[in-house]
């Protein structure tokens, strides 16, 4: 079960490259990864970051993860 306050993104990149970001407004932080390896992480971020970086995300086709979702629906 998913914590509250952490969102939870999946999409594909390029149509080849599996691509996870995880978006944690409790800290303040984001962290992506590209076929299950850690690319990136960034803290200290501000709420209206995070929320810029949501949309960019989904614009880019991204699905969130909600809490009742079966995490295997997007792969």
């Amino acid at each position: 079960m998913l914590k509250p306050g952490v969102h939870i993104w999946v999409w594909l990149q390029d149509g080849k490259n599996l691509m996870k970001a995880i978006i944690d407004y409790t800290k303040g932080s984001v962290t992506l990864y590209e076929n299950d390896k850690l690319i990136y992480t960034r803290t200290g971020l501000g709420q209206k970051q995070l929320k810029a970086m949501e949309k960019q995300i989904e614009d880019s086709g991204g699905k969130r993860l909600h809490t009742n979702t079966d995490p295997f629906v997007f792969i």
